[in-house]
């Protein structure tokens, strides 16, 4: 075992990245300190596992005692990396050791945009006493991820959302909803969908369109069809 602690340092880091289970054991057995040793960006252990979807290495992290809201030089936190990564079992063992679950405020367009069912489950509903993500964080456009996913047609995305409290009628920086975006973008089922749940066909953006005058001619019969 290298005696230098900034070659340790990196070591870990490598090893964590590579996830050599065994090799970070045994380095915090030797020197559990390390646990909450940085690299040159502010990373830590836990970082790397969770960016590279390391559950095992994750938990052990945790059990040894890692900062688990610690921040690198981005600001990013752990369940930050995990979330944007897509990496589920991880969002929801660091969840689970109290990282904090209002990250969605920052990434629940990433979220959204990506379809990632069930981590939008884990953090709009935490497993623990956390406070709940912010379903209706809008980014600079003014948009929130109801936006994002009815813009891509993620049905399914959009359902979770409304039964999470998503407004459904709020307006992004140019006056669209949700429902403006999807029947832009051809998402006939994902329009109806939203009207279902209170969605308005009346809404005016600020050039004074409704959502089906975005709407192309196949969109458009599909929605009054299937509204009337």
């Amino acid at each position: 075992m290298p005696s230098n602690p900034q070659l340790q340092s990196v070591t870990i880091f490598n090893a964590t990245m590579a996830g050599d289970f065994s090799a970070v054991s045994a380095m915090l057995s030797a020197n559990p300190s390390l646990v909450r040793s940085r690299d040159e960006d502010e990373r830590t252990a836990l970082h790397w596992a969770s960016s590279n979807g390391k559950s095992d290495l994750v938990t052990l992290l945790l059990e040894r005692g890692a900062e688990v809201d610690a921040v690198d030089d981005a600001g990013w936190t752990s369940l930050m990396i995990a979330t944007s990564s897509g990496h589920t079992d991880c969002v929801e063992l660091v969840v689970r050791a109290g990282g904090e679950s209002d990250v969605l405020k920052e990434h629940a367009h990433y979220v959204a945009s990506k379809n990632r069912l069930d981590i939008a489950r884990i953090l709009l509903n935490p497993p623990t006493d956390q406070k709940k993500a912010n379903v209706n964080a809008t980014d600079s456009s003014g948009q929130t991820p109801l936006h994002r996913a009815a813009s891509r047609g993620y049905d399914k995305m959009v359902e979770i959302l409304l039964d999470n409290g998503a407004a459904s009628d709020k307006e992004d920086k140019q006056g669209n909803t949700a429902l403006h975006l999807a029947c832009e973008e051809g998402h006939g089922s994902t329009a109806v969908l939203l009207i279902g749940r209170g969605c308005s066909l009346d809404w005016k953006n600020k050039d004074e369109k409704t959502p089906l005058e975005l709407a192309d001619r196949a969109v458009k019969t599909f929605v009054q069809r299937s509204v009337v």
